[in-house]
C-alpha cells in the first residue's frame, strides 16, 4: 500500500520461451504498476521453456524491494 493508505494496482504479465528444449530461451515481463508501465526481459544461451517461465514470475517479483499487494497473470 503507498503512503496515503491507497491499494496499489500492480498487474505483472509474464512469459517465457525456448527454441529447441534445451536450448535458447528467453523470458519478458510486463508491468502495469497503478500508470507505470516497466518492462523486464533477458536471455540465456541454454535452457528449458519451464525455467525462462519461471524466471519471468521470479524477475517480476524481485523488482519490488518491499511488500506489495501483486497480480501475476502466466500461462505457467
Amino acid at each position: 500500500m503507498s503512503k496515503n493508505n491507497k491499494i496499489d494496482n500492480i498487474f505483472i504479465y509474464t512469459d517465457g520461451a525456448c527454441k529447441g528444449n534445451p536450448g535458447f530461451g528467453g523470458w519478458g515481463v510486463f508491468i502495469i504498476d497503478n500508470n507505470d508501465k516497466i518492462e523486464l526481459s533477458g536471455s540465456e544461451p541454454y535452457t528449458t521453456n519451464n525455467i525462462m517461465e519461471m524466471t519471468a514470475a521470479i524477475k517480476a517479483l524481485e523488482y519490488y524491494k518491499s511488500k506489495k499487494l501483486i497480480t501475476i497473470l502466466s500461462d505457467i
